[in-house]
């Protein structure tokens, strides 16, 4: 989910496949900032937004939600450098293919 979601932010994948809806039911606005943060603009991440993306959402309502850990945000943080890496590798790949067209 989050590496999808890192692709659409970068405007690599434009899939029909999956429903990006999806993201915004299970994913809090506060976790999605987060997230979109620590992949676009890492500088900017600071602890009052690391503070503020505590929860997620597990069948995109509010009451069936768990507090994220430290562990979690770390986990996350992870999922997000490695998500970010290989889309990078993705879009360079789709421009050689174009290059060599």
């Amino acid at each position: 989910m989050i590496s999808l979601y890192i692709q659409r932010i970068l405007g690599v994948d434009q899939s029909e496949s999956f429903d990006y809806k999806l993201v915004n039911q299970i994913l809090p606005i506060d976790l999605k900032i987060y997230i979109k943060k620590i992949a676009c603009y890492p500088q900017l991440v600071n602890k009052e937004i690391y503070d503020k993306a505590d929860t997620i959402c597990l069948t995109g309502k509010k009451e069936k939600s768990i507090k994220l850990t430290v562990k979690d945000k770390v986990f996350i943080n992870l999922l997000v450098c490695e998500a970010k890496r290989m889309t990078s590798l993705l879009f360079l790949s789709k421009a050689i293919a174009d290059h060599l067209k």
